[in-house]
């Protein structure tokens, strides 16, 4: 699975459509497909494809709402307009990037409603006719289902011993609900035939055209220039097009869709002359990878891997044949930059855990079972929250409890007492939460579900749950029983 860059692939058809006279990158997505926003009117007023893939719309990502323990998707398709109607969102519309699935998942959607036939039953089918039949991209396909063989590199995580473990296959693809941020399966060559068609498309619209036309894709100019800044204290680009990430190297922030984050200390090629890289990560449960373009000299690096943690792999890979490439100074020292991260990755849990108990008021008085069991629904996201007994369970004590997503019993979570009326479902351990696939949850605060009291009956009403670091709470409201 190539995750994230898959995103290329879908403004690569908004670019064909785009050509075609059936989109505009600047008229509203509301004039496609029924699409509003309860929290902000101004964005469903205003908020245009452009928008949507430089992820200008102010939409958070909050994955956890729509992607659980196991790697399983909780909401169906038909929610995600609900869903990015109602959702919560940061105050920022086009004035701050916020990286998120849910704009491409609606450009997905609008791919959808003005393709026709061609993309019937979804975009998936679009980008199939459309750019893999046309470049000879075989071996690529939307879901596993579409593979052309069981050939498949599986996914895994590595453990704290630093052995390997297989993860089960994660539930995303063109029929899921973000499937059009990161369902795409490919290999390294049929990736290649991508990048270069990209290049020569891109070579060919900065040319005088006397070339012939090199293949399928259209505005390609348009998709990869830049749209949204990444970052506001860099000298140098660090810009985000259409599913493509601009970095004029040397780059204190290249690699920041990574999950090895931007290398402030040991920036790629400081002493080189500057090159510009079109760059895009790619993350999904057991697979990273990257991709980087350097149209200055039609040269195309990917990486793709399957195995997360410790480290993005793919990124250090590619920076390393990046730096050979074109022999960059002064050399950065890959192999050691790795093993410091993975010893990192392997701290960050137990880095967690210590702020999980120095937050932890001591000695507070729990609730019983029975004032906080119950449903509870936020319906801004389509997402109910039972807390229940666990099955051998049978008093009312706080520690008989777990919570259970979206009626899935394989979403469940033992509950532990934190404080006051607040409850922690925090992995006992690294592995676990590795194995859980539980890869969006990167503050102890995600792992806690606040219980919310009426201020005269003192009966619980409600929970608050923060579902993204740095993001206000979604609340939940308490179920009649």
């Amino acid at each position: 699975m190539i995750g994230s860059l898959t995103k290329a692939f879908i403004s690569g058809s908004c670019g064909i459509l785009v050509d075609g006279g059936k989109l505009n990158w600047s008229k509203p997505i509301a004039s496609y497909i029924p699409f509003s926003q309860k929290h902000d009117p101004v964005i469903a007023q205003r908020a245009c494809l452009s928008d949507a893939l430089s992820h200008s719309t102010g939409l958070p990502q909050i994955d956890i709402s729509w992607y659980g323990a196991n790697g399983e998707t909780l909401l169906a398709p038909e929610k995600l307009l609900h869903v990015v109607s109602n959702i919560p969102v940061y105050p920022d519309f086009r004035t701050k990037l916020h990286y998120s699935n849910w704009p491409y998942a609606l450009a997905g959607r609008i791919i959808e409603a003005v393709a026709g036939s061609e993309a019937s039953p979804n975009w998936s089918a679009f980008v199939q006719k459309r750019i893999f039949e046309k470049l000879g991209m075989r071996r690529s396909a939307t879901c596993r289902e579409k593979l052309v063989d069981d050939n498949v590199a599986e996914a895994h995580t590595v453990l704290s011993s630093r052995e390997s473990a297989r993860l089960p296959v994660p539930d995303v693809s063109s029929d899921t609900i973000c499937g059009a941020a990161m369902a795409i399966w490919s290999t390294a060559p049929d990736m290649l035939l991508w990048a270069g068609a990209v290049l020569q498309r891109l070579q060919y619209e900065n040319s005088d055209k006397s070339v012939p036309d090199p293949g399928p894709l259209r505005q390609i100019s348009q998709i990869t220039s830049h749209h949204f800044r990444v970052t506001e204290d860099s000298v140098h680009e660090n810009t985000y097009g259409f599913g493509w990430a601009r970095h004029m190297l040397p780059s204190s922030h290249l690699g920041w869709l990574s999950i090895n984050g931007p290398q402030k200390d040991h920036i790629l090629g400081r002493s080189s002359r500057p090159r510009l890289a079109l760059y895009h990560g790619g993350q999904v449960t057991g697979y990273l990878s990257s991709l980087y373009l350097f149209p200055e000299t039609n040269s195309a690096v990917i990486v793709l891997t399957n195995a997360q943690s410790l480290g993005d792999c793919s990124d250090w890979v590619a920076q390393a044949l990046i730096q050979a490439l074109f022999e960059m100074e002064p050399t950065v020292d890959f192999s050691e930059r790795a093993s410091a991260t993975a010893d990192e990755h392997l701290d960050s849990f137990a880095k967690m855990k210590q702020e999980y108990e120095e937050n932890r008021v001591p000695d507070t008085t729990a609730p019983d079972a029975s004032e906080v069991e119950g449903s509870y629904w936020c319906n801004d996201i389509q997402v109910l929250v039972e807390i229940i007994r666990r099955d051998e369970a049978k008093s009312n004590d706080q520690r008989s409890l777990e919570m259970r997503l979206n009626y899935r019993d394989s979403q469940r979570h033992s509950l532990t007492h934190y404080h006051y009326d607040v409850f922690g479902f925090l992995p006992a351990s690294r592995d676990e939460k590795e194995l859980s696939c539980l890869v969006d949850y990167f503050s102890y605060e995600q792992f806690l579900l606040g219980f919310i009291r009426n201020q005269d009956t003192k009966k619980v009403i409600a929970l608050e749950w923060v579902m993204q670091e740095d993001f206000p709470p979604l609340r939940f409201e308490r179920r009649a029983s």
